[in-house]
């Protein structure tokens, strides 16, 4: 009995040491994703910055933008937007220089190719460019908007051509 259990204990001994040990599995960085478009930009957040494409300048007080004569965003359109339609709201401001010297300002916008009515602003402070989108322009889950201002200022010794105060452009569903 005692050779048994001495065989039994030497075989197992023997078939433990043959198994290769089992490695832990080590949880490695991966590379993140891009994250997720959103509908609503503030383009003073740093986490949306990726969705402002071009024509920003650097955040200002920590709460706004100047953009440049043409400026474009890249937003997530709204559930349903492709059977429904949304808006699309930009809101900005022109300070008293600006109108002071430049007596009106003209914003435009083209939506996924799709030109939407202009419209003009003569006073300071601020403002919101508000069209309304057909469904047919938003198909996709992106949605391109380039915007075009008609004049701005361009400082001396600044090398910037300032057009607007930029706060948050959105896309709103219907």
């Amino acid at each position: 009995m005692r050779h048994a259990l001495l065989s039994v204990v030497v075989g197992l001994s023997t078939l433990a040491g043959g198994c290769k040990s089992i490695d832990m599995v080590e949880l490695q960085p991966t590379i993140e994703e891009a994250p997720a478009l959103a509908s609503a930009v503030r383009v003073s957040d740093p986490a949306q910055s990726n969705q402002l494409v071009s024509g920003f300048y650097e955040i200002q007080a920590g709460a706004w933008r100047w953009t440049a004569p043409q400026f474009q965003v890249l937003l997530a359109a709204p559930r349903a937007a492709a059977t429904r339609g949304a808006q699309l709201v930009f809101e900005f401001s022109l300070p008293d220089p600006s109108i002071a010297s430049l007596k009106s300002v003209t914003v435009g916008a083209t939506i996924n190719r799709l030109q939407l009515p202009p419209e003009t602003y003569t006073t300071s402070g601020l403002h919101e460019y508000r069209r309304d989108i057909p469904a047919s322009a938003l198909g996709a889950p992106e949605v391109s908007v380039a915007f075009s201002v008609d004049k701005f200022l361009t400082p001396p010794n600044d090398g910037r051509n300032l057009a607007l105060v930029a706060t948050a452009i959105a896309l709103e569903p219907k």
